[in-house]
């Protein structure tokens, strides 16, 4: 072999050393692009699969008052809606001046604050006097104007619901009340309409309540499961609210009803138990035996409650204890109310 000839293959060998050495590189290369791919295809996988299983665990709200704020600091983007709801109950009357935003995504109601005031006693106190009742609607009225800004009032919707306290009166007194009602919203500058008064029955009264509990709780719109019971005690009746999730929960067709939620209807269990309500029940116990008794003196009082007034339908009933001498004595109330038992 030649000189000439070893010198060329010496340059090329280098040459040779150095072209595989790129091609191992680039095949490196090749293989860790191709693993990068590869994990985030699974990563990506376990993400939907992970979104499709537990989506009914991740509240709709989630990010919403941060992107909102977002949205109104770059993009100017920000709907305030208000509402104003009056609550007539049997023992006062409530005005809820609520203050939402639209979310930028999906549009949901979001809630920013709220305004809460009442006065006392209950609208079905003045079934005789539907104008002082009025007054104290008129009132809180006054409180909803102040916590809303007044180029919105024209926009703002304004109901106003009675519970169980006017659905005790007869119904010719009911109605003057309503009727007084209707005429002092006609005078507001709030959005009102045909429907924006009335009567709600039981159903309603148990669904709203079992609604905004699970609103306020983050669980409206989750697996129906996981949704909280509501009991409502009132003055003048006992709501008790439940999801109906088990066979035993839809035996009671009756009973069964649709709320409506962001996700769907969700089907819920709720009744009414009129009369059952705090006040109603304390004086269907002090005037056992006799409707027309608002006065009771007996042994059988709680001293907690001795001497107390309490308004029930614009009466005062009073409750009056009559301490009893008896050494070493224990009084056991029976079912019959407030017959006692005496044991020494």
């Amino acid at each position: 072999m030649s000189n000439s000839e070893l010198r060329r293959r010496k340059l090329k060998e280098p040459s040779e050393r150095g072209n595989a050495r790129k091609r191992k590189a680039k095949g490196v290369r090749s293989s860790s692009i191709q693993t990068s791919l590869l994990c985030l295809i699974i990563s990506g996988t376990l993400l939907t699969l992970f979104l499709v299983l537990y989506t009914d665990q991740i509240p709709w709200y989630a990010g919403n008052r941060h992107l909102d704020q977002l949205a109104k600091q770059f993009l100017g983007y920000h709907k305030p809606v208000y509402a104003v709801v009056i609550d007539a109950g049997s023992t006062g009357s409530r005005v809820l001046a609520y203050t939402f935003h639209e979310s930028y995504l999906g549009g949901y109601l979001v809630l920013d604050k709220e305004l809460f005031e009442y006065n006392k006693p209950g609208l079905s106190s003045f079934a005789k006097e539907p104008q002082k009742g009025v007054e104290k609607i008129a009132d809180l009225l006054e409180k909803a104007k102040k916590e809303i800004p007044k180029e919105y009032w024209n926009q703002t919707p304004l109901i106003l619901k009675a519970t169980a306290g006017l659905r005790l009166l007869p119904a010719e007194q009911a109605d003057n009340l309503l009727d007084a009602v209707r005429n002092l919203f006609k005078k507001t500058p709030f959005l009102t309409n045909d429907k924006s008064i009335e009567i709600m029955d039981g159903t309603d009264e148990g669904i709203f309540s079992w609604f905004t509990v699970n609103f306020l709780l983050n669980k409206i719109n989750l697996n129906p499961a996981q949704t909280v019971a509501a009991l409502d005690l009132g003055g003048g009746s006992t709501q008790v609210t439940f999801s109906a999730v088990t066979p035993s929960s839809f035996k009671d067709k009756e009973n069964i009803h649709e709320a409506l939620a962001p996700s769907g209807p969700i089907p819920v269990f709720t009744h009414s138990y009129l009369g059952l309500g705090l006040m109603a029940a304390r004086k269907a116990v002090i005037s056992y035996q006799n409707a027309d008794t608002f006065n009771v003196t007996c042994e059988c009082v709680n001293p907690v409650v001795r001497n107390k007034k309490f308004h029930y339908h614009g009466k005062l009933c009073h409750l009056f204890f009559r301490y009893l001498n008896i050494p070493q004595c224990t009084i056991i109330m029976c079912t019959d109310y407030f017959r006692p038992r005496l044991f020494k």
